[in-house]
């Protein structure tokens, strides 16, 4: 069907029982007070400013809507960061709108799962080690394997990193192996960062 044919109803964002539960039950204790859904699409979560891709520019500059720099408790986007182009850009202004202490939460498909790459609008993949780039205390250490300058100018704390398998792998006594070793074992890359 194309976009003439689809009615305006059809395109209403509905609210999002998953991105609920997980914002309530998962993600609860790094709320805040203002707390902002980019890049939402039809995913509304209440008690959040949902930001539809049109109000966040993705990397480019934040939209108008969005609360002043350095006030914002967390932002939460899922399924949102495969698709932007200018990774460390939109990082920095993520920083910026959080205040000091803020978090960061990012819901990715898993770099070695099928919906990482079969999306053409995927421009990057997640693993449960990519968002420890944006620490720069690793980079600047001297001696550290990965030292070297890097273009991050600001800094976050890895909270925690949840790897979600696929159903079929829940109680898996061979997760472990699978995850390293098979593809579609790890359906999600759940992440919280905290800004330093």
């Amino acid at each position: 069907m194309d976009d003439a044919a689809t009615s305006d109803s059809a395109r209403t964002a509905q609210p999002s029982d998953y991105q609920g539960r997980l914002a309530r039950e998962v993600f609860g204790p790094y709320l805040g007070e203002v707390n902002v859904n980019v890049g939402c699409g039809g995913n509304i979560v209440p008690g959040f400013l949902n930001m539809t891709r049109d109000q966040w520019d993705l990397g480019l500059r934040m939209g108008t809507d969005i609360p002043p720099d350095g006030s914002v408790d967390c932002i939460m986007a899922s399924h949102v960061m495969e698709h932007v182009d200018y990774m460390i850009d939109a990082m920095r202004e993520i920083h910026a709108a959080l205040r000091p202490g803020g978090h960061f939460i990012a819901i990715t498909p898993h770099a070695a799962s099928d919906a990482a790459v079969e999306d053409p609008t995927h421009v990057r993949s997640f693993t449960e080690r990519s968002w420890f780039y944006f620490n720069r205390t690793l980079y600047e250490t001297p001696g550290h394997a990965g030292h070297y300058d890097s273009p991050v100018d600001f800094s976050f704390g890895v909270v925690r990193v949840d790897l979600v398998p696929y159903k079929e792998f829940w109680n898996d006594p061979e997760l472990d192996h699978k995850k390293k070793h098979w593809r579609n074992v790890i359906r999600e890359v759940h992440a919280v960062l905290r800004k330093i």
